[in-house]
């Protein structure tokens, strides 16, 4: 019988039908070889990721470079997080400072203890099967996936995931500070040593808790294991692939030591530890009696800075309750700092990360904290964003006493790495100190040998810098006029100070005070009460006070010689006198004639003395900080392309015109004044600093404790600080009442990121100008000077 066509269609279907099965059977067997544990069986594209990793290294294939697709769309819920600290804290706190609860709690924070156990469980099963491929840095395991950098809880989570993956991990189960099986080298070069990080040391578990003090015997082991966790910790940073390999080399080796010196300032607040923790149990205790059962071999190297950061970071933070979420975005903004030898392009991918990560700050603190106002919202924010320099000034100390420890080999600490990060500051052309000891070494005048930093810049990126401070429209001032700044600053503002009337009245009072007082003219400006007090209670008052003394001491003078073509006896100045007698009677120092911005030629080594002279008597105390931050600016109010250094002389920032400056001083004015021009004067151009921010910004830098002051003296600093911060936060929303609360915040935040570049400027002033000062380089030998840029380190060797 033949069959009909619906029965041969139904046969058909059949066997398709028993063909497709039969295959997929086959195929499930297969795939279920050697992975009988595996829940995923059917999941071919998206198994897990143990089962990933174990057929790529059944293949011979790299199994870091194979990743799962697997939740790349899914956006998950942020829960509330508890943020706790030890009830047994409780510093004394000034009146005028906000207490926050011992517990913290946000709102709106990130509760990331779920996902997290899930990303570290998988980071673990995939150790135990990739011991060799792990001696790589731990980012290129790609265990924590991207941020969206549209949004800000996903960036917020991807690094606060990041700060947890790096404290839990490990794959070594010794104690790296007593095992003798743990693997530790200092000998490596800081390129190698960054791209492996377990070459450093292995990945034991880093136990940020206290448990014992340490000592010598541990310095080797436990600066190792933190510079591992550092370099862990880098190589998840995706900015890091925008840079090229010198570049990226050099700021991750220029910012190791700020980095650890936050990371460990911060543990200490984690864990409430009653030191410094040094990884591995070990800590440095703050209590100064118990400091003294500290070997005393490391002691007088690690004391100065444990209590600067004990101070200066560790109290403040406690006292304003820190989040984890906060430190880890402040830690981003740390780390993307520039450095001299970074390329141009380097330099711009490097403001762009730190411009995002300050304004992720910003926007987090709001949705952290909604039930803040905005005054409370502001002053948080401008509080964090003043910790920063504070981890500058902690690198500076660090800097200093480790290079000892690593040159005299104290705690083992000699090697390639810890003398490239803390002694051979250019990664490519070592320290200016170096230059000049290898020099004298082998008998060569290390006046005429330089670095070759910037010999392969192009030099168009100079020049379109150039372009944007020319096409940045700046009022050339006269001495007595309104600061204008992109015509963005509201003129309601300066109006409630009717600033130009008031200051040709107290100047003309100043004047005729001056030619009367003559003898007693010695004593300091202020001695003359020139300007009457400002009411504290008034935000305007304050300003108002401060614009007027900063327009007084640019306009004032009582000497018609010039600073640099009068001859001695006309001008007189020295720098042979005693800090004391100094700065209580600034014109021993200098007879104060017109100080003049106007930058009319170059400066050479036969003014550099004078100008000294006649710039230090400007400022006082926290004189390199002050000084730089004061010149640069200038060259913002007057136009200068350059950096600005009294009586009409200038620096050029034009590579093409240093050439043509004086060979004598040019080695040491151009890394310091490059900086300036390149992290604060462009920067603040663009932003459109107006006179009152920089004067209010100026006495921010002043106020900074150092770490040989008496805590009465600390206190008050800290106090002033506190006040002139929290003026400057109220008087920007004063200035741009039309700017919604986002911008507002912004600005703060960008006004207070130029704090760590003054920072960093007086690191590179003291650093060459202390080589000026003992080589007598522009007639700069005196007592003064060696004062105010050798001296105030000299403590370290005298600790009792």
């Amino acid at each position: 019988m033949i069959p009909m066509p619906g029965n041969i269609m139904e046969v058909f279907v059949a066997a398709v039908a028993k063909a497709f099965f039969d295959e997929l059977f086959v195929m499930i067997e297969n795939m279920s070889v050697g992975r009988i544990l595996c829940a995923k069986l059917l999941e071919f594209r998206n198994s897990c990721r143990a089962c990933r990793f174990a057929r790529c290294l059944e293949a011979g294939l790299n199994p870091l470079l194979f990743h799962s697709d697997r939740g790349t769309n899914i956006v998950k819920s942020i829960q509330p997080v508890k943020q706790e600290f030890r009830e047994s804290y409780s510093p004394d706190l000034p009146e005028d400072c906000k207490q926050c609860d011992t517990v913290a709690i946000n709102d709106k924070a990130y509760d990331m203890d779920s996902e997290y156990d899930h990303w570290l469980e998988l980071a673990t099963n995939a150790s135990k099967k990739l011991m060799g491929s792990n001696n790589l840095a731990l980012g290129t395991m790609r265990i924590i996936p991207q941020f969206d950098s549209n949004s800000v809880q996903s960036v917020a989570k991807y690094y606060v995931l990041l700060e947890r993956l790096c404290d839990k991990y490990y794959d070594s189960d010794v104690q790296h500070l007593t095992s003798e099986k743990h693997s530790f080298s200092l000998d490596l070069p800081a390129q190698n040593a960054f791209d492996t990080p377990r070459a450093i040391s292995a990945r034991t578990r880093i136990d940020w808790k206290q448990q014992f003090h340490t000592k010598e015997d541990f310095m080797k082991r436990m600066w190792c294991r933190n510079v591992a966790y550092y370099a862990d910790w880098c190589s998840h940073l995706p900015e890091l692939s925008e840079l090229d390999e010198c570049d990226r080399i050099t700021l991750i080796t220029d910012r190791t030591v700020p980095l650890i010196d936050l990371i460990l300032a911060y543990k200490a607040v984690q864990f409430n530890v009653e030191g410094l923790p040094l990884s591995g149990g070990s800590y440095f205790p703050f209590d100064m009696e118990k400091q003294k059962l500290i070997d005393s071999s490391v002691r007088p190297y690690l004391y100065r800075l444990v209590n600067y950061l004990h101070d200066e970071f560790v109290i403040p933070a406690k006292e304003i309750g820190l989040t984890e979420v906060e430190y880890v975005l402040m830690k981003n903004i740390i780390f993307f700092s520039t450095h001299s030898s970074i390329s141009p392009s380097g330099k711009a991918t490097i403001t762009r990360a730190r411009n995002f990560y300050r304004n992720v700050l910003c926007k987090t603190i709001q949705s952290e904290f909604p039930h803040y106002t905005f005054d409370e919202i502001a002053q948080r924010l401008a509080i964090i964003m003043d910790l920063i320099p504070k981890i500058e000034q902690a690198r500076v100390i660090e800097d200093e006493d480790f290079s000892v420890m690593t040159i005299f080999n104290i705690g083992e600490l000699k090697g390639t790495l810890s003398h490239d990060v803390h002694i051979k500051k250019e990664y490519r052309n070592g320290c200016r100190a170096c230059r000049y000891a290898r020099c004298l070494a082998v008998g060569l005048d290390p006046l005429m040998v330089h670095s070759d930093r910037g010999a392969l810049k192009t030099k168009n990126t100079t020049k379109t810098e150039t372009a944007d401070i020319e096409n940045t429209k700046l009022t050339t001032l006269p001495e007595v006029s309104t600061y204008q700044s992109n015509n963005i600053v509201s003129r309601s503002y300066y109006r409630q100070f009717n600033l130009d009337s008031e200051y040709e009245h107290w100047f003309n009072l100043a004047t005729n005070a001056g030619k009367r007082l003559g003898e007693s003219n010695s004593l300091s400006l202020g001695k003359l009460r020139i300007i009457p007090e400002f009411d504290k209670n008034s935000i305007a008052s304050v300003a108002k006070f401060y614009v007027l003394v900063d327009r007084l001491c640019d306009a004032y003078f009582d000497c018609d010689a010039h600073t640099f073509l009068s001859s001695d006896k006309e001008y007189k100045h020295s720098l042979d006198v005693p800090v004391e007698c100094a700065f209580n009677k600034p014109r021993a120092i200098s007879a104060r004639t017109r100080v003049d911005w106007q930058g009319k030629f170059f400066i050479t080594s036969e003014m550099m003395k004078r100008m000294w002279c006649r710039t230090i008597i400007l400022i006082t105390d926290r004189t390199v900080a002050c000084v730089d931050y004061m010149i640069a600016h200038k060259a913002i109010q007057y136009s200068i392309k350059g950096i600005p250094l009294t009586g009409g002389s200038y620096f050029p920032a034009d590579p093409d015109e240093q050439k043509l400056t004086d060979p004598a001083i040019r080695p040491y004015l151009a890394q310091l004044f490059d900086w300036l021009y390149n992290e604060f004067v462009i920067p603040a151009t663009k932003l459109g600093l107006t006179e009152v921010e920089y004067v209010l910004l100026k006495n921010v830098v002043f106020f900074s404790a150092s770490d040989n002051l008496s805590p009465q003296g600390r206190e008050t600093v800290h106090r002033a600080r506190r006040f002139y911060r929290n003026v400057l936060c109220k008087a920007i929303q004063d200035q741009f009442p039309e700017f919604t609360m986002d911008k507002v915040l912004e600005r703060i935040a960008a006004v207070m990121d130029l704090l760590p570049k003054i920072e960093q400027a007086r690191a590179l002033g003291d650093a060459n100008f202390s080589i000026m000062t003992l080589f007598n380089i522009g007639e700069l030998q005196g007592s003064l000077s060696y004062d105010v840029h050798i001296k105030k380190g000299s403590e370290l060797f005298a600790l009792k």
